[in-house]
């Protein structure tokens, strides 16, 4: 079963892993056999924790405005998110799966008018559908498909953005 409030904590722990391991990267001029950036002093150490602690923060200020705005995040979906990046990715891997979740497909927004934008996110937002939007939506698909865009994965990206289960 689609778990909203897991999913979302899910993004936000990878916002954050992608983040301090994005800062590392520029910071840490040491590494491990897991392709990880390590600390080689303690500059480099403090710079990096203080940077972990400040990304925490917003973390968890994210987190607030979530629930503010009435998504449930329960302690036992937070801290199984929260396990799910412990170590587990290196910055390659951190990396793709950010770009897929909170990056749009360049190609897509070149290739469309925002009014037909707009058509493909209301549609996978509001739906249920109507046939004319079906056919607005299948013609679209089409001039994406035709221009190279992976036009299910864009659809997918949209269904996990606005809850809609596919």
């Amino acid at each position: 079963m689609y778990n909203k409030g897991y999913t979302e904590a899910l993004k936000l722990w990878l916002w954050y892993n992608y983040q301090c391991e994005l800062y590392d990267s520029t910071i840490c001029t040491g590494s491990n056999e897991y392709e990880q950036y390590m600390p080689s002093s303690d500059k480099e150490r403090k710079m990096i924790n203080r940077n972990a602690r400040e990304n925490l923060n917003i973390l968890y200020e994210k987190r607030k405005i979530l629930e503010d705005n009435g998504m449930k995040i329960t302690d036992g979906d937070w801290k199984n998110a929260k396990r799910h990046y412990n170590n587990r990715y290196t910055l390659a891997g951190l990396e793709k799966e950010y770009n897929y979740y909170f990056n749009t497909n360049n190609k897509t927004e070149q290739i469309l008018f925002d009014e037909d934008l707009e058509k493909i996110n209301n549609a996978v937002k509001f739906y249920p559908l109507g046939s004319y939007q079906m056919g607005e939506i299948a013609r679209l698909g089409g001039l994406l498909q035709e221009t190279g865009v992976d036009v299910v994965n864009e659809m997918n990206k949209l269904c996990f953005k606005y809850y809609v289960e596919g």
